[in-house]
């Protein structure tokens, strides 16, 4: 899904300095709801961090509406998120230099690896081939460490 360029879970007039105040965000929409599909993708966004500590006006975090909420799956799910620093590096952004991108992601729950390809425009596209072999590439390294 592509989003719009500056895009964040925190809105479009956020940067690292602003004061954060209280405020609902998609992630506290989708712990309430128990979407742990939707919370997923969220957590891989910019604001991601910042959001998962953010508390409502009702003094929430999303976290926490999750647990309230019965959503015992989403509330794993965002407290693994939250204590992981691994995961918190994972999905800071990595300026590229060539013309093509690669973004791995692995889902352990669902047991799920892609690789999604982004060429720029006048660069060749890689070959099926190629991009199967980095995906194995990929699930090997992982699969090592």
């Amino acid at each position: 899904l592509p989003l719009p360029p500056g895009w964040s879970l925190l809105g479009s007039k956020w940067t690292s300095s602003t004061d954060l105040s209280p405020q609902e965000t998609l992630l506290h929409f989708s712990a309430r709801r128990g979407l742990s599909r939707v919370t997923r993708f969220l957590l891989q966004q910019p604001g991601a961090r910042e959001a998962l500590q953010l508390a409502n006006r009702e003094g929430h975090t999303p976290s926490a509406i999750a647990a309230s909420r019965g959503h015992e799956h989403v509330h794993q799910i965002l407290t693994k998120t939250g204590t992981n620093a691994e995961a918190d590096k994972a999905t800071e952004a990595v300026p590229l230099v060539s013309g093509e991108a690669w973004v791995f992601c692995h889902l352990p729950t669902l047991n799920t690896h892609t690789l999604t390809v982004k060429v720029q425009p006048g660069c060749e596209a890689p070959t099926l081939q190629k991009s199967v072999e980095h995906l194995l590439h990929s699930i090997t390294h992982l699969h090592t460490k």
